[in-house]
């Protein structure tokens, strides 16, 4: 029981800061988390919830906007979005998912 105790204290990190999604903005900037961005025309910033990165909008989220949008790219294909529909969250999943993004890149997403 103190070996493991011991190995628990060594692993411990600091997850609040300088940690990478492992996605990447239109510019092919890593996003980090806590990094402000803007999305659809909605700023947020990076946080991770309910087990997901993802974009935390404080005035909330227009998924009117998102359809907007989605009917407006070619690739999109016409998808209807499908996602949790929470009112200020929405994970980079469902936007990598809903806009058929490609190799790790959300090109709908801006780091400010």
């Amino acid at each position: 029981m103190k070996k493991r105790k011991r190995l628990i204290k060594k692993v411990k990190m600091n997850f609040t800061s300088a940690l990478s999604t492992g996605m990447y903005d239109e510019d092919i900037n890593e996003i980090y988390l806590g990094d402000q961005v803007e999305f659809c025309g909605m700023k947020g910033v990076i946080c991770f919830e309910c087990g997901a990165f993802g974009i935390g909008i404080k005035d909330g989220i227009s998924y009117v906007k998102i359809q907007e949008l989605m009917n407006s790219i070619n690739h999109c294909c016409g998808n209807t979005y499908h996602g949790c529909f929470n009112d200020h969250f929405i994970s980079l999943y469902e936007i990598y998912n809903a806009f058929n993004c490609e190799e790790d890149c959300l090109y709908i997403v801006n780091i400010i």
